[in-house]
């Protein structure tokens, strides 16, 4: 009798999901009563996780703080226009409206949120300061040198190609215009088991893939911009 040995080598085999710009929108549907119960959203009007210092003591004040300190960043000034890209419904838009006296526009792949932000706009009764639209920031269609400032929270993560994010941005920004964003971003040189939890964690927010702060440095140079 003759027997015959099979090796059985085990393979990874990893499955990616490219999650187009209908898939995102459809995240924050489906998502919205997470931020709703555990965000407050119907007080914090907010979607991003905040910023934190010292005189900050609840996670409530850390959304709002996120507001001042950006800012407080990027200098802005009364009567400036800004694109909030990525508004959310509209928290920072509104803010920015009442607090700094601006101009802004808000924008969102998601319609609801579209919606949401114009009547709470109307609410707070911003609305001859504020308006929300539904467009992709990659492609506005807005004119040249149209704002002083692009505000980003958490938003440019989603951008397949971040360049394609940061030439919309120089092309409507007015001449010595400013680009504010607070996002995140991965370490660079992830070993295997870091980058398959990483793609999992984007993935669970509908994400392809994050950028490293090398490389979206890299980009900010070639598409002109100046830190």
């Amino acid at each position: 009798m003759i027997s015959a040995g099979l090796k059985i080598e085990r393979q990874q085999f990893v499955f990616l999901t490219m999650f187009t710009k209908n898939d995102i929108a459809r995240y924050y549907d489906l998502s919205e009563a997470h931020y709703r119960n555990i965000w407050n959203l119907d007080k914090s009007y907010s979607l991003h996780y905040g910023y934190w210092d010292d005189s900050i003591k609840n996670f409530h004040d850390a959304l709002l703080n996120i507001n001042k300190v950006l800012a407080e960043t990027a200098k802005i000034k009364g009567g400036e226009c800004i694109l909030d890209a990525g508004c959310g419904v509209g928290g920072s838009s509104i803010w920015l409206a009442k607090e700094k006296n601006c101009f802004v526009t808000g924008i969102s792949l998601n319609e609801n949120q579209i919606n949401k932000a114009n009547a709470l706009a109307r609410k707070v009764g911003v609305t001859e300061k504020v308006l929300f639209e539904k467009k992709d920031y990659t492609c506005t269609s807005y004119p040249a040198n149209s704002f002083d400032v692009v505000w980003a929270i958490e938003t440019v993560c989603y951008a397949d190609d971040k360049s394609e994010f940061l030439r919309e941005a120089y092309r409507i920004l007015k001449p010595r215009g400013r680009l504010i964003i607070a996002d995140f971003f991965k370490k660079k040189d992830l070993d295997h088991v870091e980058t398959d939890r990483f793609r999992k964690w984007a993935a669970s927010w509908a994400i392809n893939d994050f950028s490293t702060w090398e490389e979206f440095d890299e980009k900010l140079k070639e598409n002109r911009f100046m830190i």
